[in-house]
């Protein structure tokens, strides 16, 4: 029986090489290329504008 790894930042299988490839999202193994950390932007201010 074979076993397909599974991303486990994104729960997508992985193809390819497994654990060293990506999933079929295109994620790398234990990364989420999907979600967007930008330190810049929060949800705590309130109300953005472009005060520029």
């Amino acid at each position: 029986m074979s076993h397909t790894p599974i991303n486990p930042a994104t729960g997508l299988p992985m193809t390819g090489d497994g654990y060293g490839g990506v999933d079929v999202g295109g994620s790398p193994y234990g990364i989420d290329i999907h979600t967007h950390h930008n330190p810049w932007i929060s949800t705590d201010f309130g109300c953005m504008s472009d005060g520029f």
